[in-house]
């Protein structure tokens, strides 16, 4: 064997070696539950993104992140990270939470005793007034609004400041 075969052994060795390196061999997604890990995949499927796919050809991680969070509305967040010839996706699904409606207005009130140092009412009727004493379960402000008066009337007529600060032991 003389050495003319000899470099061209290495040499496509050598080629073959920087081919393969430059192939995605593997993905692996994290932290998310299977149905939104299927939907990652079909997306990053969309993008280019999967084993045996050339990583010349491929986004950025930055650039395939806010892709994921763009076409994704269940991702909360999603960091992805290029190792060598694998790509792994860490994920944190959004939780959300149901409010149930409130059924009209609500009364304020007291939960430990003490006095009253400052009141502020937007809305609803105080029962209680600046240095007043409480006691838990005393209710401070009714959430219902007598009919014909305006809260900023009563305000005007009382004259007293309708702010909460509540001094207690």
């Amino acid at each position: 064997m003389g050495k003319k075969e000899l470099v061209a052994a290495t040499l496509l060795s050598g080629l073959l070696i920087l081919l393969l390196s430059n192939i995605l061999w593997k993905v692996e997604i994290t932290g998310v539950p299977t149905d939104i890990e299927k939907k990652i995949t079909k997306e990053l499927n969309n993008s280019g993104i999967h084993p045996g796919a050339w990583t010349f050809s491929m986004d950025s991680p930055s650039d395939i992140q806010q892709n994921l969070l763009k076409h994704i509305p269940e991702l909360l967040w999603v960091g992805v990270e290029k190792m060598g010839t694998t790509i792994r996706l860490e994920g944190v699904e959004k939780i959300v939470v149901k409010k149930e409606p409130v059924s009209g207005p609500r009364d304020l009130v007291a939960t430990k005793k003490g006095i009253i140092k400052k009141m502020y009412v937007s809305k609803g009727r105080p029962l209680v007034y600046v240095n007043d004493y409480v006691e838990p379960g005393e209710v401070l402000v009714s959430g219902n609004l007598r009919e014909n008066e305006n809260v900023d009337e009563e305000k005007e007529k009382n004259n007293r400041p309708y702010s909460f600060l509540l001094k207690g032991k």
